[in-house]
């Protein structure tokens, strides 16, 4: 079905930009050391942004694999 097609492509998108956001902020915020000598950064960031990233990639993956094996009829 072509909605299925455009839907996967908003979610690969939207995972992309979110991952990239994500990345981005983690490098806006930064990371310092605190007066009592603790590392302070949003750390959480991080695997967020490779989470969507991953997310984004499969599926492009899932999306190529249903057009070339599963959808004959195009």
């Amino acid at each position: 079905m072509i909605i299925k097609k455009y839907v996967l492509n908003k979610v690969a998108i939207s995972c992309w930009v979110l991952s990239g956001l994500f990345l981005i902020i983690y490098k806006a915020i930064g990371s310092y050391v605190d007066n009592e000598g603790i590392l302070v950064e949003p750390f959480f960031l991080i695997p967020f942004g490779y989470l969507f990233l991953f997310i984004g990639i499969t599926s492009v993956l899932i999306q190529c694999v249903n057009n070339k094996f599963f959808n004959k009829h195009l």
